[in-house]
This record gives C-alpha cells, structure tokens and sequence, in this order.
C-alpha cells in the first residue's frame, strides 16, 4: 500500500488504495473549476430530489381526495344512514333469522342551546299555568319558542350544584342527545345559565300515560284495547332498545306510566332519562341511593342496591299491569297455596270480555306476571318481551273457547316459557 495515503488509517483495511486515493487526487489547476462544478452538481441534484418530492405529495393528496359530487353524496348518504339492528341470534343466541324491531337512527341535528332569557319568555316566567309535570329530578312546562313551536322545558331540581341534577343532566345528554327512537322522547336542546339547568324536549300533546289511567273522563273511549296494545308494545320497543340497541347498555331505572308519554296519535314514547346510568355489557351499576318510584322497584333493589336491566323488566311488567287492570299499583301479596282468580276481576271492565281482543288480553297479563317474578332470573330480557307482545299483536282470528276451569295461581306462562307466581291487585 503507498505511504502517502493518509486515508488509510480512517478506512477499512480490506479496501484498494486505488479507491482510497481517488477523493485525494490532486490536478494542477483545477481546483477552482472543481469547487464550481461540485456546488452547481449539488444544487442541481437537491433541486431535482425537491421536485420529485414535492410531485409525489401532490399525487398522494389528489388520490386521496373525492370530487367536490361524491363528498357531497357520501355526506348526504351518512346523514340519511342508519345502524342496521342486530339479529335475534346474534343478541339471543337463538338459530332465528327474525329481525329485531328495534329502529335506531343517528342523532342528525345539532341539539339548541337557549337562553334564560328564551326559556323565560317561552314559559312566561315559569308560571305555574304552564306546569305540565312535576316529580323526580325535576318540574316540566310547557312552553312555546319565538318561531312558534311547542316544546316541553324541563327545569332540573336543585340547579346544577345539586349532585343529583348534575348526573341527571349529564345522562340525559349523553343519552337521548346522541340517539333518537320513535319510543324514546326526542331531546332539542338545552339551557345551562348558571347553576340552573333546563332541558327542551319535543312536546306530546296527549300528555302522560298515568293521566289517561286515572284521571281523564274520556279514558273508556280513548284507550281501546287496541290502544293499550299499542302503548304497551310500543313502550316494550323503547325499553329493549335501551337495553340492547346498543354497548353499552342504559338502564333507564324509573319505568313508570308516567314516564310514557303520548303523543296525538297515542303512539308512545318513553322519557324522563334523568335516573338513567351507562353500564358495560356485563356490569351492573351500584348505587348509593335507591332510586325509583315505590311500586315500581324491583324486591331485590332493597338488598342489593344495584341497577339491573331485569330492574326495567320489572317495571315495565308493572305497567303492563296497570295498561290490563286500569288501577293504579298498590302493593302486592303473593297468593295463597290452592288460591285461585278470576280474569272477569283482574281485567279493566271497560275491555272486551271475549273474542280475540279478551286472549289477547290474556296473554299480555301472561308477560306481565313473568316480567314481575320475584327472582330475577325468571324475568324475560325486554327483547323476549317484544317478541311475545308482536306475537300476541298478530292474533287476529277468534281464539278456540275458554277452558271452563278456573286459572289458578301458578300460572304457566305462554306455556313452557316462564313460571311465576300471580299476583292479586
């Protein structure tokens, strides 16, 4: 190796000296012409990697990005979607390939946010000639906006510094905010000034179920027995899509007849998501306070403090009860070994009292008593209840007769599917 090759002690030993002493080649002269044409080499060669760059980026951009038509049909088509319901099967673990009548839409409007102001003059500073509710976490008038539509306010208990309020208004717009249903009570708006929290929901002119039970003349006429199995079904619809339309589930924990609302065709909605909680799939909520309406709370509640899904089941089976008998509830004892009843004393006496309407009637009070079972897990899913209530809705061809025998008070419930006790109101 030559002895003037000063790069040979900063390059690998197994390289040539030839290839180490081209970089140190002296040619007389030419050491200025070199510099120059080393600088234009390397302006030339960064100028041409910038622009191949620069070429490739815009070609990934353009790739990536719709026409102007296609983003306006794709937006168009997500506003207009809507989540496909699971199947019975996927959600039951049934062979069935019967679909769920669980409609669920996407929230597509944003929600109104008010004033105080609005929301004084649309109540005429809440006068009590505008109270259309008052109970649970909250009072609810009724109130008119300055474009003219009719809305329900509903003024939070206790304003926003009350614990109770905050969680009530933080479910209701985590919940009906994000979600409409043609059972549930639409939300459209809210008001927050303050400690003062007030909610805007859609307002259903016939008012709530519990009115039309027990105080309203008109009552006989209005609520045929078609009606009811309407409202009972429907309100069935509204609850399984809150157990089950989607993770995680809600559990609405105050199901009552005055928290189905109706609307100008008695079509039902359910509402007041103020004790509403988000649970996981396989979680229950443990609360600190019994929350509910007395009548309506499942026995186990007492003892377990824990808000359950088959809770709502229990509920509901109370107003289906209420929906058959026409009586508010008033308690319970379970009967007597050997007891029996009478249908003609269960049922509301301004209900049919044959034909297919009167089975049909028999069969409702057949869910109901298994929904209101004492043990938990003898109590349908709410996906089991719409399931039976659309069965029994199909019956339309008169019924074979009556078995002359008295029902006794273990009844079997639509046959081989739940056993419960029957209980005497």
């Amino acid at each position: 190796m030559p002895e003037n090759c000063a790069a040979d002690r900063l390059c690998p030993s197994n390289l040539s000296a030839d290839l180490l002493l081209l970089p140190v080649v002296a040619y007389p002269g030419s050491a200025r012409a070199l510099n120059h044409s080393s600088i234009f080499g390397i302006s030339l060669g960064g100028a041409v990697v910038f622009l191949a760059l620069l070429l490739a980026l815009l070609r990934w951009k353009t790739r990536g990005q719709k026409p102007p038509s296609e983003l306006l049909s794709a937006t168009s088509a997500s506003k207009s979607s809507t989540v496909e319901p699971a199947s019975t099967e996927e959600l039951l673990g049934k062979k069935t390939k019967e679909p769920l009548s669980i409609n669920i839409a996407t929230f597509e409007h944003p929600l109104l946010r008010l004033t105080l102001a609005d929301i004084l003059k649309a109540t005429e500073n809440f006068s009590k000639a505008h109270v259309i509710g008052d109970g649970g976490f909250g009072t609810v008038y009724r109130a008119v906006l300055s474009g003219g539509g009719k809305v329900a306010v509903k003024r939070l208990t206790g304003g926003g510094g009350h614990l109770q309020g905050d969680r009530e208004f933080l479910a209701e717009m985590e919940t009906i905010g994000k979600v409409n249903h043609r059972h549930l009570v639409p939300l459209l708006g809210y008001c927050v000034f303050n400690d003062e929290r007030f909610l805007i929901y859609e307002y259903m002119e016939k008012g709530s179920l519990d009115l039309w039970l027990r105080n309203r003349a008109d009552a006989a006429e209005a609520l045929r027995w078609p009606v009811r199995l309407r409202i009972c079904l429907g309100a069935a619809r509204g609850l399984a899509f809150l157990h089950h339309g989607f993770v995680p589930h809600i559990i609405h924990r105050d199901m009552k007849s005055s928290n189905i609302l109706l609307d100008r065709d008695f079509q039902p909605r359910v509402s007041d998501f103020g004790l509403a909680r988000i649970i996981s799939a396989c979680e229950t909520h443990v609360s600190t306070d019994l929350a509910g309406t007395f009548g309506y709370i499942p026995p186990e509640y007492g003892q377990t403090m824990k808000a359950t899904a088959k809770g709502d089941v229990y509920s509901f089976g109370v107003v289906a009860l209420e929906l058959l008998t026409g009586r508010p509830r008033r308690g319970r004892r379970r009967a007597r070994e050997g007891e029996t009843w009478k249908l003609g004393g269960v049922f509301d006496a301004c209900l049919p009292a044959a034909g297919a309407p009167r089975e049909q009637m028999r069969r409702v009070l057949a869910v109901a008593v298994a929904c209101t079972a004492d043990e938990p897990w003898k109590r349908p899913t709410m996906l089991e209840v719409v399931r039976l209530l659309k069965e029994i809705d199909l019956l339309v061809a008169d019924p074979p007769p009556p078995s002359p025998e008295p029902v006794h008070a273990a009844h079997d419930v639509n046959k081989n599917f739940y056993q419960a006790d029957v209980l005497l109101w």
